[in-house]
C-alpha cells in the first residue's frame, strides 16, 4: 500500500515482476548461469560488484511511501533498458540524469523513482502507471516505453488469465498469441494515448519514445496529441560505446556504462534544462484532477 500526505492511498498486487523489500545478486537476463557462459572480459563487472535492491513495490528505486512530501518528483519507466539490467544502479542513464537534476536543483533528496522491469510490454508500464500516477502525482514522467511488438499475451493453459510479458517469438507453443501487426501499433498507439491523458489530468510533463518502432508514420498520426516526442535519432546513442569498444553490461546483452553515460548526455542536451525548469517551477502536489 502507498499512503501520501493527503491520506489518499491504494492497495495494489506487487507491480513488478521481483519481491518487494529484496535483494537479489542477479535479475531476468543477468543471471549467474549466463554470466558464467560468456567469454572473459565481456564486461567490466563480476559476480559480486554489485547487486538489486527492490522497494516496497518491487521496483528498483527509491521508497514511493509518502511521495508527495517531496517538492521534486519525476518517473522513469520502461523495461531493462530503464531498469539497468547488468549495470550498478548509479551507471543506468536515468540514475545520471536524476543525479544530475539533484545538483543542479539544490535538492540531494530528490528520490529516484524508476517503474521499469525487464521484457515488460507497454500494457504493462499502463497498467502501473495508471496505479501510481495519481498516487505519486510527478510533474515530469520519461518513459522510454518497449519495443511495441511486446505483447501480454495469453496461456492455452488451465488459467486464461495467467500471461507472460514477451515478444511472442519465444513461448510460441503455450501462448495464443491473439495480434495482428496492425493491432500491435494501434494497441501501443492506445496504451501511450491513455498514458498521455492521464497526464493531462495531473499537469504531469511526459516526455516519450517508443524503441524500435518501425511503424512511425501510422504511429504518429495515432499520437498527434503528444506533445514531447524525445527525437528518434537519440535512440542511437543508446547502444553507441558498445558498438565501439564492446562496452556490455554483466549481461552481455545490454550497454554498458560508457553508452548509459553518453546516453543520459544526449537527453540531457536535449530535454535536461525542459524537466529542470519543470521541477524547480513546482511546489507541493500538482493541480488536483
Amino acid at each position: 500500500m502507498i499512503r501520501n500526505s493527503t491520506g489518499q492511498s491504494y492497495w495494489s498486487y506487487p507491480g513488478s515482476l521481483y519481491l518487494a523489500n529484496q535483494r537479489h545478486p542477479w535479475i531476468g537476463s543477468d543471471s549467474e548461469i549466463r554470466y558464467q557462459s560468456l567469454p572473459a572480459g565481456t564486461s567490466i563487472y563480476g559476480p559480486h560488484s554489485f547487486d538489486y535492491q527492490f522497494n516496497e513495490l518491487g521496483f528498483r528505486c527509491d521508497s514511493m511511501i509518502d511521495p508527495l512530501q517531496h517538492r521534486h518528483r519525476i518517473l522513469w519507466a520502461g523495461c531493462s533498458t530503464t531498469e539497468g539490467a547488468g549495470l550498478p544502479q548509479d551507471a543506468v542513464w536515468c540514475h545520471r540524469l536524476t543525479q544530475r537534476l539533484r545538483e543542479q536543483l539544490g535538492d540531494q533528496s530528490m528520490p529516484y523513482w524508476c517503474v521499469a522491469s525487464g521484457g515488460i510490454s507497454m500494457d504493462w508500464c499502463l497498467r502501473q502507471l495508471s496505479m501510481l500516477l495519481p498516487v505519486i502525482q510527478p510533474q515530469v514522467l520519461v518513459l522510454w516505453g518497449p519495443d511495441p511488438h511486446r505483447r501480454e499475451l495469453w496461456f492455452e493453459a488451465e488459467n486464461p488469465l495467467d500471461w507472460v510479458p514477451n515478444t511472442g517469438q519465444q513461448h510460441a507453443r503455450r501462448v495464443l498469441d491473439v495480434w495482428t501487426p496492425a493491432q500491435v501499433v494501434h494497441d501501443t498507439a492506445g496504451s501511450l494515448s491513455i498514458i498521455h491523458q492521464l497526464c493531462k489530468l495531473l499537469h504531469t510533463d511526459l516526455h516519450w519514445q517508443i524503441q524500435c518502432y518501425t511503424d512511425k508514420d501510422q504511429a504518429r498520426d495515432l499520437l498527434q496529441a503528444v506533445r514531447y516526442q524525445i527525437p528518434d535519432e537519440l535512440k542511437r546513442k543508446e547502444f553507441s560505446s558498445r558498438m565501439r569498444v564492446c562496452d556490455n553490461a554483466r549481461d552481455g546483452m545490454h550497454a554498458g556504462p560508457l553508452s548509459n553515460g553518453e546516453f543520459a548526455q544526449a537527453l540531457w542536451d536535449e530535454i535536461g534544462q525542459d524537466i529542470a525548469t519543470r521541477l524547480a517551477g513546482s511546489a507541493g502536489p500538482n493541480k488536483p484532477w
